[in-house]
């Protein structure tokens, strides 16, 4: 049971109190970041919430420390027969995107017809 913390007696109704305000002040925090968004990502998944972000990025890192450990006493995998097949296409994706976007410069399109400018009003 509860008895005391720092000189005061607390009471399940303080211990509420004081767990819900955090949590208010933290959701509020959220709300108040995500008014700061711009407005033509909202909906975007990535980018409407860190939620998925942080999901992501904890899978990411639990992989990272697991996978070690998984493969300590197993013998690498071969995937040659993948990477060569995969570095040739991004080999020739990026070339496709530098012929772009030097054909793109080199007709001077304006860059605000491919990306709309961020002319709203303050939030």
């Amino acid at each position: 049971m509860l008895q005391e913390c720092v000189g005061e007696s607390v009471t399940m109704e303080t211990l509420f109190n004081s767990t819900h305000n955090m949590f208010s002040e933290v959701y509020g925090f959220y709300l108040y970041t995500l008014s700061l968004s711009d407005y033509r990502t909202r909906g975007w998944p990535l980018v409407d919430s860190p939620v998925p972000t942080i999901l992501y990025t904890t899978v990411y890192l639990f992989i990272v420390w697991l996978g070690p450990r998984l493969m300590k006493d197993r013998p690498p995998f071969r995937l040659t027969w993948a990477l060569v097949p995969y570095n040739l296409a991004m080999a020739f994706l990026n070339f496709y995107i530098a012929s772009e976007v030097r054909h793109s410069l080199q007709t001077h399109v304006d860059i605000g017809a491919i990306v709309p400018r961020h002319d709203s009003p303050v939030r």
